[in-house]
């Protein structure tokens, strides 16, 4: 994974949070800091909140609470299963994109190449860090479950990610 440190995000940067929500069972809730630089078209990994075997309304007043903190221009939830509860516990905040990963709307270019969000989401990320354009706090969890990541493409031609048999939490939640 070609990802270099940056001691400073810089002060341009559009500041998100990509939630990946779980709830009581193996799975984690894991909220990430991403900074995207528009003007030097660079992404940052900052901090992290992992969550483990809390409810979906720990997830969302923790949320609540970054959000005071940190001033999200956008927060990015996962919208499916446990998460959808999670988007509606925040739809008075205003600054909530749901996220559903099996969704297949998209720009017509990208119908053709991509079965769904979640390969879009995933292969833009792959070409932020093929440039050099991705800046990581060395977060070796995150390293992890994205070199497990797999991919293949279906007999229509369209890239398809395969997740591995664990859940990886702290990738969906950067792609999220």
């Amino acid at each position: 994974m070609k990802t270099k440190r940056k001691k400073e995000n810089p002060k341009t940067a559009v500041k998100l949070l990509g939630c990946d929500i779980a709830r009581y069972g193996n799975d984690l809730t894991v909220l990430y800091d991403i900074y995207i630089d528009e003007d030097n078209d660079e992404l940052f990994f900052g901090e992290r909140e992992v969550l483990k075997h809390k409810g979906t309304d720990v997830s969302a007043g923790t949320i609540r609470a970054l959000n005071l903190q940190n001033k999200y221009y956008n927060i990015m939830v996962d919208d499916i299963g446990v998460g959808g509860g999670v988007t509606d516990q925040l739809k008075d905040i205003g600054n909530i994109v749901p996220v559903n990963f099996g969704s297949t709307k998209m720009r017509e270019k990208d119908q053709a190449r991509f079965l769904n969000i979640k390969a879009r989401l995933y292969f833009r990320l792959k070409e932020y860090m093929e440039k050099g354009r991705a800046f990581n706090l060395n977060d070796i969890k995150l390293e992890e479950e994205l070199l497990l990541m797999k991919k293949e493409h279906q007999s229509n031609g369209k890239l398809k990610i395969i997740d591995p048999d664990k859940s990886p939490d702290f990738a969906d939640s950067v792609v999220i």
